[in-house]
């Protein structure tokens, strides 16, 4: 299985990148979001679920993701898991994802686990002006996630900012590709995708 990794700021374009990838790829490939592997806090009130910080890398389940990956790699099915945004809630698995020759794994903490950076043979970072990423995450979230533009510009300033200058700007220097911005998301796509099948079988 060739395992791609896709990272780089909230609002980004990363999504963008791995849909493109797998309109590409077409029925080769399988897509896995970092976003379903939120922790899911079953006994804490919604707000305080709400308030958690949502853009550090220990709010996700990397055990369960490695887990999911090695699972894949041995051609075995894994569970497609499911995030509620606006619960805040993890949902009952939707299904299961089949072992496919590619797999697409995206979002902002990737690389920040050492057994899923691993696993990734071609480590690809999107990148973009931050103040098109929060006009991006903005518009996002109010029209997908339900919240409102207060709502996101404090959680901008408190937690998606910091966590970027902390640690999602440096994971750069792991990538073997860098996307400068999404106008040319759509040329990388193509560029990753002639590389990826040429030498998946390597």
């Amino acid at each position: 299985m060739y395992v791609i990794g896709i990272t780089g700021a909230s609002g980004s374009g990363k999504t963008t990148l791995a849909d493109r990838l797998m309109k590409q790829f077409g029925d080769r490939a399988a897509l896995i979001s970092l976003d379903s592997y939120y922790r899911d806090f079953p006994n804490l009130p919604f707000e305080k679920r709400k308030a958690l910080n949502f853009d550090a890398p220990d709010i996700f389940e990397f055990d369960l993701l490695a887990h999911d990956l090695r699972l894949l790699n041995e051609g075995k099915a894994a569970p497609r898991r499911v995030y509620n945004f606006v619960t805040h809630r993890r949902d009952p698995e939707d299904g299961v994802i089949a072992p496919h020759p590619i797999l697409i794994v995206e979002g902002i903490h990737i690389f920040a686990d050492e057994r899923v950076r691993e696993q990734c043979r071609l480590k690809v970072y999107v990148e973009l002006d931050p103040d098109v990423c929060i006009l991006r995450r903005l518009k996002r979230d109010v029209e997908e996630r339900g919240r409102d533009i207060d709502g996101v510009t404090l959680q901008y300033l408190k937690t998606v900012k910091p966590m970027y200058e902390r640690y999602i700007r440096n994971y750069r220097e792991w990538a073997d590709i860098v996307v400068p911005t999404l106008v040319h998301s759509g040329v990388a796509a193509e560029m990753i995708g002639d590389y990826v099948l040429k030498h998946m079988n390597d």
